[in-house]
Formats: structure tokens, sequence, C-alpha cells
């Protein structure tokens, strides 16, 4: 039989009592053969404290040059509504380097053949024209094809022949009988009347009055009022040329189209108006400004029947007081007295 109280007596005494141990043996140092001694580990080097970063450098404030100084813009080049202006305004300095600095070949050939025909300068004027058709003829440009006919009217009118005259009335019967193009029919009313086709240059100063009253007023309007008053006063009717001059504006000058044609100032057909109300002095007064308005050296204002080819004109320059009493309609001749 076991007896547990015995068996827990001898546990507790077990528990309790130490058992001592024998000391272990320290471990021989000798090195084995072939071998070197391992060297002792080196203890590691405390760590330091890495040094404070310096403080950076303020940095300088960069400043940015300054953009330089721009030049004024350049004169964009003039177009040919500028032009217009600058001619209507009678700055021929300014007309001239806007011609000297356009790129356009057309506007070029067109306005240097304008001033050639403000100058006089005939030869330069037909170059410019065979120019300006070969433009037209390349191109097939409806404005270009104006252009040249324009010019070559004023061209007619001045210096043609009548075999030159009659091909330009050719084209004006054209553009005013079938297109009722409003500046031909004044045109075609000047040429008429100085080629002495009188009852023509009538009906047409009429039917042309007649569509100027319904025209919208613009530079086209301007072209045509000026070329029917100073038809009528080539036909020597004035009771025509009162029904319209008095419409003429007072000031500048009359420019066709985009600086085609220059036809001189406004005060040369304001002049013609008061010869017709008979009003002398103020139609010297307005011939004397249209002389010295540039370019008043133009031409002066054609009354009665234009010299024809063969019949040289004469050079010396009419204005103010002498060229009121010439162009002055003349009172008809009083039947002599029976005695």
């Amino acid at each position: 039989m076991i007896d547990l109280d015995r068996m827990e007596e001898q546990l507790d005494r077990a528990l309790t009592v130490p058992v001592a141990r024998p000391a272990a043996r320290p471990r021989p140092t000798v090195p084995l053969a072939g071998r070197a001694p391992a060297p002792a580990p080196t203890p590691a080097p405390a760590p330091t404290a890495a040094p404070p970063r310096p403080a950076p450098a303020p940095r300088r404030a960069v400043v940015a040059p300054s953009p330089p100084a721009l030049a004024p813009p350049a004169p964009r080049a003039a177009v040919s509504g500028d032009v217009a202006e600058l001619l209507a305004l009678g700055r021929m300095e300014d007309v001239d380097g806007a011609i000297r600095a356009t790129v356009d070949r057309r506007n070029l050939v067109t306005w240097t053949t304008m001033r050639a025909l403000l100058d006089g300068r005939r030869d330069d004027v037909r170059t410019g024209l065979d120019d300006l058709l070969g433009l037209a003829q390349a191109t097939e440009d409806p404005d270009t094809w104006a252009r040249y006919w324009a010019q070559r009217f004023w061209a007619a009118f001045e210096w043609g022949d009548e075999a030159e005259r009659l091909d330009v009335l050719d084209h004006c019967r054209s553009r005013a009988y079938r297109f009722d193009d409003l500046e031909w029919w004044g045109r075609l009313t000047l040429l008429l009347a100085t080629m002495g086709k009188v009852d023509e240059a009538v009906r047409a100063f009429d039917d042309g009055r007649d569509l100027l009253e319904r025209a919208t007023p613009d530079a086209r309007r301007l072209d045509a009022l000026t070329d029917l008053v100073e038809g009528a006063a080539v036909l020597g009717d004035w009771a025509r040329v009162a029904l319209l001059a008095r419409a003429v504006p007072e000031g500048g000058l009359v420019v066709v189209g985009p600086g085609v044609v220059c036809k001189g100032a406004l005060e040369r057909y304001r002049a013609l108006g008061f010869l017709a109300t008979g009003d002398g002095a103020r139609a010297a007064r307005a011939f004397d400004t249209a002389a010295a308005t540039p370019p008043g050296h133009r031409r002066r204002p054609a009354a009665g029947p234009h010299p024809g080819p063969g019949r040289p004109r004469r050079r010396r320059r009419l204005t103010g007081r002498r060229l009121t009493a010439r162009l002055s309609p003349r009172p008809a001749a009083r039947p002599a007295r029976r005695r």
C-alpha cells in the first residue's frame, strides 16, 4: 500500500534542498594547429555627434533686367483706302510716301499712273495704262478693269486723239446705257459735250441727274456730280449747271475710287456754280482757292466747246478774275436799234 503522506514529505525535501553541481572545467585556450588565433573583437567606437550644419548664406535677390525701350511701331503699309483719304485731304507728300511703301503691284501701277495724270506726264501715263491693262487681262479682275478704264478715260479726255476718244466713248455708252453705272453717266455727259455731240450730251445729263437724285451720297455720287456739272459747263448750259452745282460740298479734292484718279479741288466745281448764278466775285475767289489747293494745277475747268486734237490749247494758265471773265456766260446780243 502506497503511503501518500510520506511521498509528499520526500517531495518537499527534494524541492527545498539545493542540489550541488560540479564546477565547470575551463576550456583550453591552446590554438588548433594551422590556425591563427582569432583577434579579439575591437569595440565599436562610440558614435560622435555630427557637426552642426552651417547656416545658409542669404540669397541675393535676382533683379530681372528691364526690357529695352520699344521703338514706335513702324507705319503700316497704306492700303488703297488710306491713299484715297490722303488724296482727298491734299496731303500729297504722304501720298507719295504711301506709293513708295506699297508692295501690291496693282496699287503701285494705279497710283503711279494717277500721279502721272496729275503732273501731266503723258508718256508715263501711257506706260502705266499698258501695265494696268496687262494686269487686268492676266487676272480678269473686275476692279482692275474698272481702274484701267477710269484712267484711260481721263487720259483720252486730256490728250486723246479722235480715235482714242471714240474707243472710250463706246465704253462710256456701254456702261451707262446697258449697266446704268452712275459714274459713267457723268463721264458720258462730259465726253459727249467735249466732242460736240450736244443733243446726246443733254439727254445723258438729264438721265444721269435722275439717277443721281436716287443715289446714296458717297464718293461715286460725288464723282458723277462733278462730271455732270462740268459737262453742262462745257455745253454752256448754265441753267443745268445751277441745278447741280449747289450740291457740291466745300473743301477737299475729288478722288475717284481707291486713289485711281484725282480730279482736283472741289472749289473748281463750286466756282462754276457761282458763275451760273452770276456771282463773279465768289467765282474768282473759288478759282483762286482751287489753284492754291494741291494739286490745283491739274487743269482749268472747261467751258464751251473743248478744243479738238488739231487745235492747240493756250499754254497760259488762267485763274481768278481772268478765268471768271473767260468762262462767264455771255448775255444775248441786243438787236440793233433802227434809226
